[in-house]
């Protein structure tokens, strides 16, 4: 930005350059663990903002599992994406509320339309559960699975402040 400060836009095409490039010229831009079916496919007519709230779905699930929804080489992550859905994160950690378990599987919806339609749609619902409201959510977590639940908040914010800003006005 203008004012000095970093302005991150995609978490998954961050790069180390001491590391080798995880993108090649022509193949799909991003981190398949985190892309939705649309993206993984390359097919831009579907891509929306609904693509945003998939990522940050799988974010969300990371920050409360400790592990990225899909596991595995590229090709094998990709082929969950189109084909399964990542294990339920009440399965996966007990003490997770089913409501953020609900959150999450709406974010990250394999059909867009079944999806938040916008990452403030997902924010304001994370909101909702931290302040013990009703929607998805209705009960704060404890510890971790809070800082997970806020940083998601903050990010679906920040996610939402860059897409206004870009907004033809």
């Amino acid at each position: 930005q203008e004012d000095g400060q970093p302005f991150v836009t995609d978490f998954g095409l961050a790069l180390d350059e001491q590391l080798e490039r995880l993108t090649r010229t022509g193949q799909v831009m991003g981190t398949p663990a985190y892309m939705p079916p649309e993206q993984a496919e390359g097919d831009k007519e579907a891509m929306d903002e609904r693509v945003d709230v998939y990522s940050l779905g799988a974010i969300l699930y990371e920050l409360v599992s400790g592990e990225a929804p899909f596991q595995g080489d590229q090709v094998m992550i990709l082929k969950q994406v189109f084909m399964d859905e990542p294990q339920p994160l009440v399965e996966r950690r007990g003490e997770c509320p089913p409501d953020v378990d609900l959150i999450c599987q709406k974010a990250m919806a394999k059909d867009k339309e079944l999806r938040y339609a916008s990452a403030a749609e997902l924010k304001a619902d994370l909101e909702r559960y931290l302040g013990g409201g009703e929607g998805e959510g209705g009960g704060v977590p404890a510890g971790l699975l809070v800082a997970g639940v806020v940083a998601v908040v903050l990010v679906a914010g920040a996610t939402l402040a860059a897409l206004e800003a870009l907004a033809p006005t």
